[in-house]
This record gives C-alpha cells, sequence and structure tokens, in this order.
C-alpha cells in the first residue's frame, strides 16, 4: 500500500510509512491505497501545469545553448598562438629578403621589387585576415556573454513569477521538467524528491557511460600503439 503523506510504497502489513513515518492507523489498505493514487495523481497534475508554465522558455533556452558554444567557440580560438606564431615566423625571412637587396639596385631594377611585392603579399594578406578576425572574436566576445547574461536573467525572473513550484531553479527547465514528468508518470518515483533523485541517478550512470566508453577508447589507442611499436621493433631486430 501507498502512504497517504508521502505516496512511497510500503508492505501491506505496514502500521506506518517506511519513509516519513506516517502512521496508517483509521484507513484499511484499499483507502491508503485510493488516497496515495490521488496524491501521486495531484503531484503528476501539478508538474504538468509546472511544464506548460516553462515551456514557453524553450527559444530563450536553445539561444542560450546556442551562445554558449559560440563563446566557448570563440575563446578557444582566441587563445590560439599559432596565428601569431605563423606570423612572425613568415615575416622574418621576408624581412631578410627584403633587407638583403641593395635600395639602388630596387630603384634601377623594378623587377626586383614587383617579386619582392610578389612574394610578400600573400603573407601580408593572410597577416591581415588574421589580425580581423581576432578583432572580430576579440569585438564579438564581449557582446555574446552581455546577451547570455541577459537571458539569463529573464529566465530567472520568469522562474520567480511562477507559484507553487516546488523545484529549484537548476531544475526548472522545460527539458528537466519534462523528464521528471515522464518519471511520475511511469511510476518510477512516487514523489517529487524521488523523481530527482532519479533523473540524478540516470545522469551519473550516463556520465560513468560516458567515461567508461572514453577509457576504452584510449586504451584500445594505447594497445594498438604498442603493437604497432612491438612490431616495428621486430622489424628493426631482424634486419640486424
Amino acid at each position: 500500500m501507498y502512504c497517504v503523506k508521502c505516496g512511497s510504497r510500503n508492505t501491506g502489513d505496514a502500521r506506518f510509512c517506511l519513509k516519513c513515518g506516517a502512521p496508517f492507523a483509521g484507513l484499511s489498505v484499499w483507502e491508503n491505497e485510493q488516497v496515495a493514487v490521488r496524491r501521486r495523481t495531484e503531484i503528476l497534475n501539478g508538474v504538468a501545469w509546472l511544464c506548460s508554465q516553462f515551456d514557453t522558455q524553450c527559444d530563450a533556452y536553445s539561444e542560450l545553448r546556442m551562445l554558449q558554444n559560440e563563446l566557448t567557440s570563440l575563446q578557444r580560438l582566441q587563445r590560439q598562438a599559432w596565428p601569431t606564431i605563423a606570423i612572425i615566423l613568415l615575416f622574418i625571412p621576408l624581412f631578410a629578403i627584403v633587407t638583403s637587396i641593395p635600395a639602388d639596385i630596387m630603384i634601377i631594377k623594378p623587377d626586383y621589387l614587383a617579386i619582392t611585392i610578389l612574394v610578400a603579399l600573400p603573407g601580408v594578406l593572410t597577416s591581415v585576415i588574421v589580425v580581423i578576425q581576432r578583432l572580430k572574436r576579440k569585438k564579438r566576445i564581449p557582446l555574446v556573454r552581455s546577451r547570455i547574461s541577459e537571458i539569463y536573467q529573464g529566465i530567472y525572473k520568469h522562474y520567480l513569477t511562477v507559484p507553487n513550484n516546488p523545484f529549484a531553479f537548476e531544475y526548472s527547465d522545460p527539458y528537466t521538467l519534462r523528464a521528471l514528468y515522464e518519471i511520475l508518470r511511469l511510476g518510477k518515483a512516487d514523489s517529487v524528491k524521488e523523481a530527482i533523485n532519479v533523473l540524478e541517478m540516470s545522469n551519473y550512470q550516463s556520465a560513468m557511460l560516458n567515461m567508461q566508453g572514453q577509457i576504452l577508447e584510449e586504451s584500445k589507442a594505447a594497445k594498438d600503439a604498442a603493437i604497432t611499436a612491438a612490431v616495428f621493433a621486430g622489424v628493426a631486430a631482424t634486419r640486424r
């Protein structure tokens, strides 16, 4: 039978709820189950109503995810040092070539000047493009951060306007609420707290499976590298 107070499942001869300790005295097993069913139905209807209230935020969360991915990409590109190093390494030989040609030869023989310009032009254009892209990213990053902050503030303001919400802010996005609704609807949990625990356990198991997959891939790559090294070592020993 089910507890009237928390909706948890108990044995048929229990006098107190094994989870919350509420007494079962005064009601039969059937009556207790009916009350518990009504309690779970109320919880399910409440979560469904919350889903309808937060479904309007789907576009905001989609934009937020897109902006966060863009910000991560921009910051990763800005941290890369190879464009600056490539520009320096490119201009060192060009500068050496230009400075090695006397100025009077440049004036007397325009072919030298034309060849120098043709050689230097691709490097100069590449450098200009790299610098322009870095400046654009530098200008774009504060704009993306500002927009992310605006979306977060709008989402949080909407969260505060929804009454009777038993969920914390981190569980009040439309996708998490839908997942919690499905957990309750399928009977995997009898209360809001249990539904959150089931969701957290599911997320933890998914993260562990992903980590195990990465470990297996890395171990397979290491095994393949060891086999390749052993083969080459065997070939080298045979040749000796």
